[in-house]
């Protein structure tokens, strides 16, 4: 399937499916895969695998033909429609139908002759998706490389605020009263939630604003730098809010908004996949009062995590001691770029971090198709 209309087209029968990939689910939807495509698919070639029992969909995996540049040369990539605005991925399927993995292997390894590189980034490590193409792929003989990629930090939430926090150290509890002391100084602290369809999609221009305010702005990184990136954020807020799922959090002081965090709530979760505030009040972290008061609130309701997404910061581990680890499933053809990107990527790269005492071995076995 190449064409972008057919997402929305399948919607009904693709997010019935995604509700099978776990943690991932909000980031496999319809509405996720065709925002992204819209806001980045760019000059890349649309290549969603689908596999169908009767007329019942029971496995997907959306990719993309394209060229990319791998350390200093252009390779041919068959790979996830995913970039760093892409949390997680999955291969929804249906788990009472036994062999769906095997034909979406068996596509991919038909195609080999059209690619250098096959991956698949930020796939969890329990992932049934990654344990099912490893057993697939062991089966063929095939060799493939894992990739050792962020830990993503979560929090489960207790049944009494109280609680929780005498999980947490005693630096970190008063200084989480210190902060919030600082605001109230400056007037009444408030948490706004907005969830209704309406009111989201016009409060996400006061999102972008506030990113604009942080260090984030001048960086050059903040969502307002980057029309496509605005783009990709309207389209999943006119995607996910009309069901409720989509909400903006937002922390006030005598009612002006001084930060944000955008949010999926999907299956019990929470997934924070954006957040910010304005650098005028650095002094008492925004971000820090902001999490803490969506804690409060959501811990006696029925979500039972907050996904904090990403890299395991500093400011994350404050929160949490968990965290869900994340790889690449990379393969490689024989063509001579394929070969080349293999002994760079899991043989030249992996003795160079071995020079260093201080990084991490992040790579398992590789091997050529």
């Amino acid at each position: 399937m190449d064409n972008p209309d057919s997402l929305i087209a399948l919607k009904k029968d693709w997010n019935e499916l995604t509700r099978n990939a776990g943690a991932a689910a909000p980031f496999m939807r319809a509405e996720w895969i065709h925002a992204w495509w819209n806001a980045f698919g760019e000059t890349n070639r649309l290549h969603v695998v689908t596999v169908w029992q009767d007329n019942r969909l029971v496995g997907l995996l959306p990719l993309m033909f394209g060229q990319t540049e791998r350390y200093g040369m252009i390779v041919r990539r068959l790979g996830a429609l995913t970039n760093a605005h892409s949390p997680r991925f999955e291969a929804p399927h249906a788990c009472d139908v036994e062999g769906v993995m095997e034909v979406i292997w068996a596509h991919v390894r038909s195609l080999s002759r059209q690619w250098d590189i096959f991956e698949l980034p930020g796939l969890m490590s329990a992932s049934p998706t990654l344990q099912a193409l490893c057993h697939s792929a062991d089966s063929d003989s095939v060799s493939y490389g894992l990739w050792e990629a962020e830990q993503s930090p979560f929090i489960t939430l207790e049944s009494d605020w109280e609680q929780y926090l005498a999980t947490r150290s005693r630096n970190f509890r008063k200084d989480l009263k210190r902060k919030l002391r600082r605001l109230e100084n400056l007037g009444p602290v408030r948490l706004k939630i907005i969830s209704d369809p309406i009111d989201v999609l016009s409060s996400l221009e006061v999102a972008f604003d506030i990113e604009a305010q942080s260090w984030k702005g001048r960086e050059g990184t903040a969502m307002q730098s980057n029309e496509r990136v605005c783009q990709f954020y309207r389209d999943l807020a006119s995607g996910l809010a009309s069901g409720g799922e989509l909400c903006l959090h937002f922390l006030t002081i005598n009612g002006m908004a001084i930060a944000f965090d955008l949010s999926i709530r999907y299956d019990g979760r929470l997934y924070s996949i954006k957040s910010g505030y304005q650098d005028t009040f650095a002094h008492a972290s925004p971000g820090l009062v902001l999490l803490g008061m969506m804690l409060k609130h959501y811990i006696d309701t029925d979500i039972h995590e907050i996904d904090l997404l990403g890299e395991q910061d500093d400011f994350k581990r404050r929160w949490t001691d968990q965290s869900r680890p994340h790889l690449w499933f990379i393969c490689a053809a024989r063509s001579p770029r394929g070969r080349l990107f293999q002994w760079l990527k899991f043989g030249i790269t992996p003795w160079l971090r071995r020079l260093k005492k201080d990084s991490p071995t992040r790579h398992r076995q590789f091997g050529v198709i």
